[in-house]
């Protein structure tokens, strides 16, 4: 009777990791260096060259409240769009609808992740309303939302969205969402020398512990230039946050206009996270990670 009980234990285990998506592991390759990404799919002309690049497995587009072009409503509505710019050709909805239509007709593998950025706090209720009525607690395929949520290097001038609201709502309405929250940086020419702190670090992680729970997925967007310059302090936060939520994981990011660091810094930062815990999410070529 035990063993029968066992065997059965283990089938439905099996179920729900297919019913949850497991999605590191059945979505995502080991080496998650590997993962190439779609910068600002925001139109529908971008958009539709990402989803045929069958080498794209995820998608990073922008949401804000907007207008789209040719629309008589004087309402704003979300849209796929990178501030300061309001207006686009796709509302979020027609995204969604596109992206469900795409995967609904693929196996995993050959589907795409989507990655929201959100700038301004306005957007996210409007947002999540549509997400919900599109099922998105039951996709099977990975669904993202980033929001830089605190102050970080160096000086930056602009500010964090609100945290406490952008977690309880996401967490609330959306708890098998990827949550991916990052610092307001400042990484020019004239501002290139700075890293973060384990201050800054360990604010993070206590923001993120009030709202998400064990079975969590984090990721933290990392900015290359100034995360070369803070090994150890990353390497903190990574080694910290799995104490807690067991799916984390670093995506190291750049401005198209940042200071590019050298690929032997970015190697080893990247050594030292684990290539099993960095995406990498640059608008520039980068070698793939072969020798780790």
């Amino acid at each position: 009777m035990f063993v029968s009980w066992f065997f059965i234990f283990v089938l439905l285990s099996q179920v729900f990791d297919i019913v949850l998506g497991d999605w590191r592991k059945d979505f995502f390759p080991p080496d998650l260096t590997e993962v190439k990404w779609a910068h600002a799919a925001n139109s529908i002309a971008s958009l539709a060259a990402a989803l045929s690049d069958s080498e794209v497995m995820m998608l990073e587009s922008d949401v804000l409240m907007g207008y789209v072009v040719g629309s008589n409503s004087t309402e704003k509505i979300p849209v796929m769009a990178h501030g300061p710019e309001i207006w686009s050709d796709q509302s979020l909805e027609t995204y969604m609808t596109t992206v469900l239509a795409f995967n609904k007709e693929r196996q995993l593998r050959q589907r795409k992740g989507v990655k929201l950025d959100l700038k301004y706090l306005d957007a996210l209720e409007p947002m999540l309303t549509i997400l919900k009525l599109k099922g998105a607690n039951d996709f099977m395929f990975p669904l993202w939302v980033n929001g830089d949520i605190l102050k970080g290097p160096i000086n930056s001038t602009s500010k964090p969205i609100h945290a406490h609201t952008f977690l309880k709502l996401i967490t609330t309405h959306l708890p098998n969402t990827t949550v991916s929250t990052g610092w307001v940086t400042r990484f020019e020419e004239d501002y290139f020398e700075g890293s973060y702190s384990f201050e800054q670090m360990d604010e993070m992680i206590e923001q993120l512990r009030g709202y998400i729970n064990a079975t969590g997925r984090v990721s933290y967007p990392i900015r290359a230039g100034l995360g070369v310059q803070s090994l150890n302090t990353v390497s903190y936060l990574l080694q910290r946050s799995k104490l807690y939520w067991n799916d984390s994981s670093i995506t190291l990011w750049a401005g198209v206009e940042d200071p590019r660091p050298h690929p032997d810094h970015l190697f080893r930062l990247i050594e030292k996270v684990g290539i099993d815990n960095c995406f990498i999410d640059l608008p520039f070529a980068f070698p793939p990670c072969i020798n780790f």
